[in-house]
Parts: C-alpha cells; sequence; structure tokens
C-alpha cells in the first residue's frame, strides 16, 4: 500500500441513552482510493444555554414592577376617595 494520503473528515451527531454527541471521524483516503479510519472523536454536544439577563433587562424589569404597583396605588387611592364620597 503506498504511503499517500489525504485526510477526510466527517461530523455528525449521535445519540446514545439520551444523550447527543458530535462524532469527528478523519479518514486517510489513499491514491488509490481506499480509506482507512485514521481516528473519531466523540463529546457530548453542549445544550444552547439559557441567555443571562443584562443588567438593563434587571433595571427594566425593576421598572415596570414599580410602575404596576404605582398605577395600582393609584387605583386604590382613586377607589377609596369615591368610596368616601359616596360616588360608589
Amino acid at each position: 500500500m503506498n504511503n499517500e494520503f489525504e485526510l477526510k473528515e466527517i461530523i455528525n451527531e449521535v445519540e446514545e441513552n439520551g444523550i447527543v454527541y458530535e462524532k469527528r471521524t478523519v479518514f486517510k483516503v489513499y491514491e488509490d482510493g481506499t480509506e482507512e479510519i485514521a481516528y473519531t472523536v466523540k463529546h457530548v454536544k453542549e445544550k444552547p444555554s439559557e441567555p443571562q439577563p443584562t443588567q438593563l433587562d434587571r433595571i427594566e424589569e425593576q421598572l415596570a414592577a414599580r410602575n404596576d404597583a404605582l398605577r395600582q396605588e393609584g387605583a386604590d387611592a382613586l377607589t377609596l376617595e369615591l368610596l368616601e364620597r359616596g360616588i360608589l
């Protein structure tokens, strides 16, 4: 067998026991067309992580909650005033 060869890589996903792996197989492809597996690497494919909220996201969330609370306080005060005046 001639020692001249090129490398060919195949990447695919495989699932085993509910775990998704990325499998990379590298082949030696010789001039006569024969192929030989040089090596195979398999590693766990990470699930995309949830993006963490930025500082701006947290500030906006707090402002929205505070605005809701203020709105409710205003509605409660108005309702109480209307009840005291006998309008409601």
